[in-house]
């Protein structure tokens, strides 16, 4: 028998068996390759700003620095107390409150209430840029609005027994130019109790041009009137 040397150790450790012929396979694993990703850039936040809507008129009346609120989804211009109202065409400013049961010009014309006549003095300053008049004898200008309940003019005691309301005034206000007078009411005497401690009495006043039939544009709290 022909005498052969098997180098076993070193044939395994080559991955070749010698003596049987055969051959072994031998898997050398391959070193594991990091990858690295680069992360994508971050995009700074976007920022959306939203627009306060206007307070609902009924709770601005009882804030004092509020000048706008919403009424039915409409905005208003709002005062307070003997503050300036600003409106498109005119500023308008309370400049006194008072009451009466009845009204004389002292030359044998009279109304009286048939409750009490709340009497509001307003200065209404002319901000467009032609002549204007407020508040004729048609043009339901304005309103009182006593805790909900709202109150027209009282027409029979502003034509001629009040001789300083703007319906006997009669005057054509030009551009700049301001001109004061009385609005009346004639209200139940006691609604008109707390006309100048409760925030929730105002007059409510319309632009040149515009009445209560379509809108209103602005209120003006009596507390503190």
């Amino acid at each position: 028998m022909a005498r052969r040397t098997c180098l076993i150790a070193a044939l395994a450790a080559l991955g070749i068996a010698g003596c049987g012929g055969s051959t072994k396979t031998v898997t050398v694993p391959t070193p594991a390759r990091t990858v690295t990703i680069p992360a994508a850039p971050q995009q700074a936040a976007t920022q959306t700003t939203t627009a306060a809507s206007p307070t609902e008129c009924r709770l601005a009346l009882t804030l004092p620095n509020v000048s706008q609120c919403s009424s039915d989804g409409v905005t208003a211009a709002l005062a307070h107390g003997t503050g300036v109202l600003h409106l498109k065409t005119l500023d308008a400013q309370v400049v006194a409150v008072r009451k009466e049961t009845s009204i004389s010009n002292g030359a044998g014309i009279s109304a009286t209430a048939r409750g009490v006549f709340v009497i509001v003095a307003l200065k209404v300053t002319n901000t467009s840029a032609s002549p204007q008049n407020f508040d004729g004898i048609a043009s339901n200008q304005t309103l009182l609005d006593l805790n909900g309940d709202s109150y027209s003019e009282a027409l029979d005691a502003e034509n001629q027994a009040d001789q300083q309301s703007f319906l006997s005034q009669g005057d054509t206000i030009q551009p700049g130019e301001s001109l004061t007078g009385d609005l009346i009411y004639d209200v139940p005497p006691d609604r008109a109790s707390n006309i100048t401690t409760s925030p929730y009495n105002a007059v409510l006043v319309d632009d040149f041009g515009t009445n209560m039939n379509t809108t209103v544009s602005g209120l003006i709290s009596l507390d503190g009137a």
